[in-house]
């Protein structure tokens, strides 16, 4: 099998690290997604102003949500992982796939420890929203629903979530995983998240 071509989550667990088809079944969360209630906007600063993400990114790079009125934009992931304290050389994943020499190391993106990354690209490409809070959110408040095509969970108990309520449902995330293509049925179908 062409290790380069497979679709997989990377997980940590106690014998190592796990490769998971991307849509094997994850855990449940304790409760289940209520509808978001959504304000229509996010207002995040990004460059010394005031952006509404909702009308557009004007040249961000990579948000993160802290909480409602706690967002930030960056002109670069390296910018935003700066701020989050990232550091790839203490990232457990990273540090034990490349350990075991996966071909997948290479193409893990950055998602600072406590957050849910939501990418929207395959293996990390493209814009990037990050997630530190665990309540429903609308991805179209942030200019970002239906765009999701890649995630990371780098919170070590925490589960997120994304749910399409176009009628598939919700996928749930479990924490240090990876997917590097959320697959044909999930690709840019999400439209809420719960980080």
């Amino acid at each position: 099998m062409n290790k380069n071509r497979f679709n997989f989550v990377l997980a940590t667990a106690a014998a190592g690290i796990l490769m998971m088809p991307a849509g094997a079944a994850l855990a449940s969360p304790s409760a289940p997604p209520a509808p978001a209630a959504g304000a229509g906007t996010a207002l995040a600063e990004f460059q010394g102003r005031t952006i509404d993400l909702a009308k557009g990114w004007e040249g961000a790079k990579s948000c993160t949500v802290n909480g409602p009125a706690d967002i930030e934009c960056f002109a670069t992931t390296a910018e935003a992982d700066k701020k989050a304290g990232y550091n790839r050389k203490t990232d457990t994943l990273a540090v034990q796939a490349e350990a075991k020499g996966l071909a997948a190391a290479a193409d893990l993106p950055s998602c600072a420890e406590r957050y849910l990354c939501l990418y929207e690209h395959d293996k990390g490409g493209g814009r990037r929203l990050q997630f530190a809070n665990e309540y429903w959110q609308n991805l179209d408040d942030y200019g970002f629903a239906n765009t999701m095509s890649s995630w990371r969970n780098n919170s070590s108990n925490d589960q997120g979530s994304v749910f399409d309520n176009g009628g598939k449902g919700q996928l749930n995330i479990s924490g240090k995983t990876y997917s590097s293509n959320i697959g044909t049925f999930w690709n840019d179908t999400a439209d809420q998240v719960y980080g």
